[in-house]
C-alpha cells in the first residue's frame, strides 16, 4: 500500500492519497492558510481568518453547526462557541489563562460554569464536574 502527497507549485500539499485510497484536497488562500478541506465523501472543512491571521470560524459540512473564536488584542482566545455550547476563557494580567465558564447553549438563561480555575500554583484546579462535552479544537 502506497501514500501519495501531490504539492501545488506553491510547495503546500494540494492532495493526499492515504493508504486506503481515500483522497482529501486542500485550497490555501493568498497568504498561504489553509482555506478549504475536501474529503473524498464530499464532506468539506472551510476555515475562516481575520486580518490579524487568527482562525474566526471553522465550518464542517459533517457536523452540526461550526467552530468560532474571539480573540483579545494580545492574540489570546476570550472567547469559543461550538454546538454544545459556549466558554469564555479569564486571563490574569502576566497573559496565563487564569480560568474558564462554560454556558450551555440550552438558552439565553442558562448559568455559566466554572470549569477551571487556577489557584496561584502552576497546575489547574478542577472547580466541578461537566456533564456535557465540549467540542473545541
Amino acid at each position: 500500500m502506497v501514500e501519495s502527497w501531490i504539492y501545488a507549485l506553491s510547495d503546500r500539499v494540494k492532495t493526499h492519497i492515504d493508504r486506503m485510497k481515500k483522497v482529501v484536497s486542500f485550497v490555501y488562500d493568498e497568504l498561504g492558510r489553509a482555506t478549504t478541506t475536501t474529503y473524498q465523501d464530499g464532506n468539506t472543512i472551510t476555515a475562516t481568518y481575520d486580518a490579524g491571521n487568527r482562525l474566526r470560524k471553522l465550518v464542517d459540512t459533517a457536523a452540526a453547526g461550526a467552530l468560532s473564536w474571539d480573540y483579545d488584542d494580545y492574540d489570546a482566545v476570550i472567547a469559543a462557541s461550538t454546538p454544545q455550547g459556549n466558554v469564555t476563557y479569564v486571563y490574569a494580567l502576566v497573559g496565563r489563562r487564569k480560568g474558564m465558564l462554560a454556558a450551555a447553549s440550552r438558552g439565553a438563561n442558562t448559568p455559566t460554569t466554572p470549569l477551571i480555575s487556577r489557584d496561584g500554583s502552576p497546575r489547574a484546579r478542577k472547580t466541578c464536574c461537566l456533564t456535557m462535552m465540549m467540542s473545541i479544537v
